[in-house]
């Protein structure tokens, strides 16, 4: 009846689904930057910051081999003794961290440039999202300087932040009423799911099989939007559209699987709205959404975040060239590794997730903001802010669409909060030298034997 393609895509597609649903977290336990980022030397630097002052030559020297290799939570395996789990995170962090200028110079907003304020998706972490841009917001705040963006772009569930933007008459007034959205947020504002969803998922699969087999029988899609769409409107879009800034909204076009932005410059306030739940829409959970004279679905298939739309929008917005454009990105994804440890002995669950992890390298956080920097040097790439690691997740609500888990949605947006406040500045020469071609040729199935020991002398 099918053919082993077929069977391959279809058993591919639900284990996708699942994890969107139930919150599967992709390979969560390994390193969350990319190992390239960071050269032997800095790494030897970071290690001497951090390893006693007497700490062995030769073993550092061993040492840094592995780092430059292996993901901190490895190695802290390994050598507990040498890398306990706080000392770890402490040299991840430090190499996290080359990401960003050492010194932050933070600016006051200025009108004769157009700012940029990026948006990604990740369904429940736009809490995670609003909180960040608290923080950073706040940030300024107390460093006594004003921040301001020109325009908003959002995909997914930034598309949310975006919209509401529009009705607004200040930054702080909107940062204030994003936070008070999400921080009392009832399941109505994301979705009209039936919670809890891993009682359901299971009916759904099967109803979803069902129908592929049999085109009569009966399918209902896992969730709606008129609840969350009804909520959006009366919170937001009830206001006076405030026409001194801009938004641009991207959904993916079921037809040509081409992208589609909306702007807010030339686009009515219902075309807006709906445009947001299009770019909601994820396959199969959601119904497609019917906007223009086209089906739509999730913007985030294309890309977790637009930044060139937005950028090329801002010029013409407020009629400037691009060294003048100013881009903030933020990204509810961790900085993810291109090269990572394998054995062959590993579960099926992680050799799966790792293969959507290499599917979707392109379209999510350090590869947008990297094509966007390679496309246009000359802009300015400020912020960047991001989640430390996978290991923020354990935190974090285990289901993607719900909301009703108010303890971890609240302790979510905490951390956001936190990212933001210490928000630093793009290193954009650093990132530059991220290479997604750089090839590790050593045979890895395991720590090498090095003569480690946990020694220092």
């Amino acid at each position: 009846m099918f053919s082993k393609s077929s069977l391959l895509a279809l058993f591919a597609l639900l284990f996708e689904l699942i994890s969107f649903v139930c919150g599967f977290e992709p390979w969560g336990a390994q390193t969350p930057y990319p190992s390239e980022l960071f050269e032997p030397d800095f790494i030897r630097q970071v290690l001497k910051e951090e390893l006693p002052p007497d700490f062995n030559e030769t073993l550092l020297e061993k040492y840094v081999e592995l780092w430059t290799v292996y993901p901190h939570n490895l190695i802290t395996n390994e050598f507990p003794d040498v890398f306990p789990e706080d000392l770890s995170l402490k040299i991840h962090n430090k190499l996290i961290g080359r990401l960003f200028l050492n010194e932050t110079k933070f600016e006051d907003y200025d009108k004769d440039k157009c700012y940029v304020l990026v948006l990604s998706g990740g369904s429940n972490r736009g809490a995670w999202e609003v909180a960040a841009l608290r923080g950073l917001v706040t940030r300024y705040r107390d460093e006594g300087k004003i921040i301001n963006w020109d325009v908003i772009s959002g995909v997914s569930v930034g598309a949310i932040g975006a919209y509401s933007v529009l009705f607004q008459n200040s930054i702080y007034e909107w940062v204030n009423e994003l936070w008070n959205y999400w921080w009392s947020a009832q399941q109505g504002i994301l979705s009209d799911c039936q919670v809890p969803l891993k009682k359901n998922i299971g009916n759904w699969i099967q109803m979803l099989l069902k129908k592929m087999i049999d085109p009569d029988a009966v399918f209902q899609h896992l969730c709606g939007i008129a609840a969350p769409r009804k909520i959006l409107k009366n919170k937001f879009g009830s206001n006076k559209r405030n026409f001194s800034r801009s938004v641009t909204i991207t959904a993916t076009r079921i037809e040509d699987g081409l992208p589609k932005t909306w702007y807010g410059w030339n686009s009515t306030d219902d075309e807006l709205l709906d445009a947001v739940f299009a770019s909601l829409a994820y396959p199969l959970v959601y119904r497609p959404i019917y906007v223009g004279g086209s089906y739509y679905m999730d913007g985030g298939i294309r890309g977790n975040a637009n930044l060139i739309d937005p950028i090329l929008h801002c010029m013409e917005f407020k009629n400037v060239t691009i060294d003048k454009v100013v881009v903030d990105f933020i990204e509810t994804q961790p900085i993810k590794p291109n090269w990572l440890w394998f054995s062959p002995d590993i579960n099926i669950r992680y050799h799966i997730n790792r293969a959507f992890d290499i599917l979707h390298f392109n379209i999510r956080g350090l590869s947008k903001l990297k094509e966007a920097v390679e496309t246009f040097p000359q802009a300015t790439f400020r912020h960047y802010l991001t989640p430390s690691s996978w290991s923020d997740f354990q935190f974090w609500p285990s289901l993607a669409l719900d909301v009703t888990d108010r303890p971890k949605m609240i302790q979510m947006m905490k951390m956001g909060l936190s990212v933001g406040m210490r928000s630093g500045t793009i290193n954009q020469t650093q990132l530059l030298m991220y290479n997604r071609t750089t090839i590790r040729t050593k045979s890895i199935v395991s720590l090498p034997s090095l003569n480690i020991t946990s020694s220092t002398s």
